[in-house]
C-alpha cells in the first residue's frame, strides 16, 4: 500500500512539471506568434504605402503630420490615417492596412517623404521608417500645411 502512494505522488509531481512547461511554452507561443503578427503587419504597411507613394502625381503631409493624402498616376485620391489603433486606406473604398499602430508620422518634402509607423503588441513596441521619392512629374506636387 505505501508503494502504491509513493508511485500517486510521483506520477502527480511528474505530471504537474510536464503541465507547468506545457503552460509555459503555450504563452511564449503565443506571445511571439503576436509579435511576429504586429512586424509582419507594420512591414507590409510601410511597403503599402511606399507603393502608393511612388504612384502619385501628388503627395500632401496634412493634419499636423498624421495623416497622408495623396493621388495616383490612375487618379484615386488615397487617404491613410489612424483611427482607433488601427491603420487605414481610404482611396475608392475604406481599407484597414493594419493594427495596433501607436504612433504614424509623414514628414517630406517635394523630393522625399518620410513615414514613421510604430506598433504595440504584447507590451512590446515595434518602429520603422522609411523613406520614399515621389515621382511627381509637375511642379505642383507636394504640399505641406502649416502646424
Amino acid at each position: 500500500m505505501p508503494e502504491l502512494l509513493v508511485t500517486l505522488v510521483l506520477v502527480a509531481m511528474i505530471s504537474s512539471g510536464l503541465m507547468a512547461i506545457y503552460w509555459t511554452g503555450s504563452r511564449i507561443f503565443h506571445r511571439q506568434s503576436a509579435n511576429v503578427d504586429t512586424q509582419y503587419a507594420v512591414r507590409s504597411a510601410m511597403q503599402k504605402m511606399g507603393a502608393d507613394i511612388l504612384e502619385a502625381v501628388s503627395v500632401d503631409v496634412v493634419a499636423n503630420g498624421t495623416e497622408l493624402d495623396l493621388i495616383t498616376g490612375n487618379d484615386e485620391i488615397v487617404h491613410y490615417y489612424v483611427q482607433d489603433h488601427n491603420l487605414f486606406r481610404d482611396g475608392a473604398s475604406k481599407i484597414p492596412v493594419a493594427e495596433n499602430i501607436s504612433h504614424l508620422y509623414f514628414s517630406g518634402s517635394r523630393q522625399l517623404v518620410e513615414i514613421c509607423l510604430e506598433a504595440t503588441a504584447e507590451g512590446r513596441n515595434y518602429r520603422l521608417s522609411s523613406r520614399f521619392n515621389p515621382r511627381i512629374s509637375d511642379s505642383s506636387g507636394m504640399v505641406m500645411d502649416s502646424p
